[in-house]
């Protein structure tokens, strides 16, 4: 778990000049107001990933895998309630990454943000995101998303034809996968909760 917009002390803060100096310089002292949770279990390992992650196989319900995120996410709350608040104000962003946070059972991404919420603080109207991939959710899924508090469901493509995801070896998606997560996106996105879904080539 990583918090983002925490600043390096205030050095190159001279330079500035009028208000934008005073801004820059109350920023830093309010310390941050986003978290980054790293949940790095993939079906698979694509040859262009760089990202720290664990390849779990198609079948992320397996005890064994289970058994590891539930492990994996002991240990990051675990770290949230170690780590000291440099702010009183809560945070007003949160957002899950990976890896494809979409493989990990919604309870398990509700105790990380309980644990956000009881050490940080978790703003009302905060930005909710998860990166999501075609094969790992479908509308259920999305709607418990959204009971958790999520607001933003990022989706990643490789590719919208069958040859290009045949051409990239690795890829964890096919076309049918990519078209019911489209179906079920809009359906959320337009239909149910009028929440913000990103369709991204990767």
């Amino acid at each position: 778990m990583a918090c983002r917009h925490a600043t390096s002390g205030f050095r190159g803060l001279t330079r500035l000049r009028g208000t934008r100096g005073l801004r820059a310089v109350a920023q830093a002292a309010a310390g941050p107001t986003a978290a980054y949770v790293h949940l790095p279990f993939c079906k698979r390992k694509c040859f262009y990933c760089d990202f720290p992650v664990e390849a779990v196989g198609l079948n992320s319900d397996k005890p064994r895998t289970q058994d590891r995120m539930q492990a994996y996410v002991d240990l990051v709350c675990a770290e949230v309630k170690a780590t000291r608040s440099l702010s009183d104000a809560p945070l007003t962003t949160v957002s899950f990454g990976g890896g494809t946070p979409s493989l990990v059972p919604p309870r398990l991404l509700e105790s990380i943000l309980t644990a956000l919420r009881q050490q940080f603080g978790v703003a009302a109207d905060a930005e909710v995101s998860i990166e999501a991939d075609p094969g790992t959710f479908d509308l259920q899924r999305l709607l418990q998303y959204r009971a958790l508090g999520v607001t933003r469901v990022s989706i990643g493509v490789q590719s919208f034809q069958e040859v290009g995801l045949m051409c990239q070896k690795g890829a964890a998606s096919s076309v049918l996968d990519i078209a019911a997560a489209a179906a079920a996106a809009a359906f959320f996105d337009n239909k149910i909760m009028h929440e913000q879904c990103d369709l991204q080539p990767s």
